[in-house]
């Protein structure tokens, strides 16, 4: 059994926080970048395996490893429609947005800005 495509408004509204979801994750991932092109000792805060894999393979490894991530969360919600999409994509933008924030405030302290 298939879902018709959504138009109008909702559908609209729903392509917004997709695209609010992937600015956020692609501001973490380049505020990553520079963080630790200026910084080189900054990636041992990272949280996560794209602190290591950046270790292991420069910034090529790390973008790639992180749009792989997201392409496969992307790609998940894309086939999965339910009442969950909504929340999902707000918790992935946030969890960029909080990782940007906290990538340029590394920087600002590492480079004693603040």
């Amino acid at each position: 059994m298939s879902h018709p495509t959504p138009t109008g408004p909702r559908a609209a509204g729903g392509r917004a926080w997709v695209r609010l979801a992937l600015v956020a994750q692609l501001a973490d991932l380049v505020t990553f970048l520079i963080a630790v092109v200026l910084e080189p000792a900054l990636v041992s805060f990272e949280v996560g395996p794209i602190g290591a894999i950046y270790l292991l393979g420069g910034p090529v490894a790390a973008t790639a490893f992180k749009l792989a991530g997201l392409a496969i969360v992307f790609a998940a919600l894309a086939i999965y429609h339910g009442r969950l999409t909504r929340p999902i994509l707000l918790a992935v933008a946030a969890l960029g947005f909080v990782g940007a924030a906290a990538n340029v405030h590394a920087l600002l302290l590492a480079r004693h800005l603040i």
